[in-house]
């Protein structure tokens, strides 16, 4: 039976990840920090969750930009845990929890941050593979607040390589982004061109992505490198394009887009992209870089325009405010090494993002939960001239 570790399980993409290995007969184990983006009821496919709350090690503290310390340890949001959650005060409690939950056949929850090792190191020596999604991920929160993702993608990651190192796995799927390879203004990046990121976020994940490689070169651990285009689909936290757009139009109130509103995605659907890493994990060749282009490329502008479509919602909703700092101006992948081990998405854009609306639209309450608890989003939309 395999073992296999899903970092940032539950988030957007880990979460869908996780739903396509419930059935592949692994034992799965999922690390998550939960922090505002992760949500231990995106797991609830999971029934008979065990989740563990290690209550020992390291932490890792950062200086923000008013110069206060903030702590990047385990988060103390008693709300956000299951009931049932159990704690662990030392080491060897932590160890009998796991083992017990591989012997009865459970998935595990542990609740942590990856810089700290002395559980990171514990899970890696339980587990054979990995794959890597925990990261900070929204662009205009690193431009505000660059140091968390520097502490969280680059700290985090070499903290998760250094316990494979010592701890040897079959495969590390560590799963970058298309933004590392910075604008395109036309064709489309393949895995070989050079890394020109734009934004701190974007500068973390091309870090990341090449520390990763460096430990496949350095220590033969076994790297394999996915880089996405954009992802979308049903449970991704409303700071992103699709969901904030939809979370407003559903409100009547104006829709705030960058600039001209012609800057172009690619996008994939989340369960194409959970498809293409499950893909990845089984037949990806360590020390490889794999593009995962979705089926669609399209302007912002166009796309918010289908949203409100969707919805019945009047274009004159839009409101174009003052753009981001760097903000590139169009993303492309080619594909070709994915396809050559046989994966094409097939999901069709249109039904997919049709759908996608239809699931906010039916959990409006999370998504307003969601919004509700983010002082940052409502205070940088408010500096761009709109009350969200």
């Amino acid at each position: 039976m395999k073992r296999i570790l899903i970092t940032g399980a539950a988030g957007f993409i880990g979460s869908h990840l996780a739903e396509a290995l419930k059935d592949s007969g692994a034992h799965l184990v999922f690390l998550d920090a939960l922090n505002y983006a992760g949500h231990p009821e995106n797991l609830q496919a999971f029934s008979d969750l065990l989740t563990i709350v290690p209550r020992f090690g390291e932490d890792l503290a950062v200086v923000d930009h008013t110069g206060k310390v903030q702590s990047l340890g385990v988060p103390l949001d008693a709300d956000k845990l299951p009931a049932d959650a159990r704690e662990a005060a030392d080491p060897e409690e932590f160890s009998r929890l796991l083992a017990q939950a591989e012997a009865e056949g459970r998935p595990v929850l542990v609740v942590a941050n990856l810089v700290n090792r002395p559980v990171v190191q514990q899970v890696m020596a339980r587990v054979d593979r990995v794959v890597h999604l925990a990261a900070e991920t929204h662009v205009d929160r690193s431009i505000v607040h660059p140091q968390r993702f520097l502490a969280s993608d680059i700290w985090g990651t070499y903290t998760l390589l250094e316990a494979a190192r010592r701890h040897p796995v079959e495969r590390f799927l560590y799963v970058s982004t298309d933004e590392v390879y910075g604008e395109v203004p036309e064709g489309a990046a393949a895995e070989t061109w050079p890394l020109r990121p734009s934004s701190p976020y974007a500068a973390s994940k091309a870090a990341a992505d090449r520390l990763a490689f460096a430990y496949h070169r350095a220590y033969g651990v076994p790297v394999i490198i996915a880089r996405p285009s954009n992802a979308f689909g049903p449970r991704q936290y409303p700071e992103k394009l699709i969901p904030v757009m939809t979370l407003l139009a559903l409100a009547h109130q104006p829709l705030p887009l960058y600039g001209d509103g012609r800057q172009r995605r690619n996008w994939i659907y989340v369960r194409d992209l959970a498809r293409a890493l499950v893909l990845l994990l089984e037949r990806g060749k360590p020390g490889t870089e794999y593009n995962v282009p979705g089926t669609r490329e399209i302007a912002n502008l166009d796309l918010v325009r289908k949203i409100l479509d969707l919805l019945g919602r009047p274009h004159s909703l839009i409101r174009f405010v003052k753009d981001r700092p760097g903000h590139d101006r169009r993303y492309a992948l080619t594909g070709d090494r994915i396809r050559a081990l046989g994966f094409t998405p097939t999901h069709d854009f249109d039904q997919a993002l049709r759908e996608t609306v239809v699931w906010y639209r039916e959990h409006q309450d999370w998504l307003r939960l969601m919004m509700a608890r983010d002082a940052f989003l409502r205070e940088w939309y408010r500096e761009r001239g709109l009350e969200v």
